[in-house]
């Protein structure tokens, strides 16, 4: 699989796996964001989110990087400020504001997507 698994948590019977970055944008490398993708293959969580820690913004590169490697790319969905939906329970996230608030956000989003609808 290659590489580590920054936090792998269960949370209402589903997996979730967070990929922390504490390198701003710019040192982020292509081949980082290949390796994080083989291991969401690899690992196949059910709610998936990048985190990168820092106040500035994904969309200049690590959205594009994410892009290239998804196999599906579709339009991402901003969730608020410079948090992102990628893909089906796929996020990136940034710590502008506050960090844990984006995760919480990211991770609810796609907890609330996998639950069955509402009757």
């Amino acid at each position: 699989m290659g590489g580590d698994l920054d936090v792998v948590a269960a949370a209402e019977g589903k997996l979730v796996y967070v990929e922390l970055k504490s390198s701003p944008p710019k040192h982020v490398a292509q081949a980082e964001v290949a390796a994080f993708f083989r291991r969401v293959r690899a690992l196949r969580p059910h709610v998936t989110v990048f985190a990168v820690d820092t106040a500035l913004r994904l969309s200049d590169k690590i959205l594009p990087m994410m892009a290239s490697e998804m196999r599906d790319p579709r339009p991402p969905r901003r969730l608020s400020r410079d948090n992102w939906e990628l893909g089906p329970h796929l996020y990136a996230v940034n710590a502008r504001q506050d960090l844990i608030d984006n995760l919480r956000l990211a991770i609810a989003d796609g907890l609330l997507s996998l639950a069955p609808p509402a009757p």
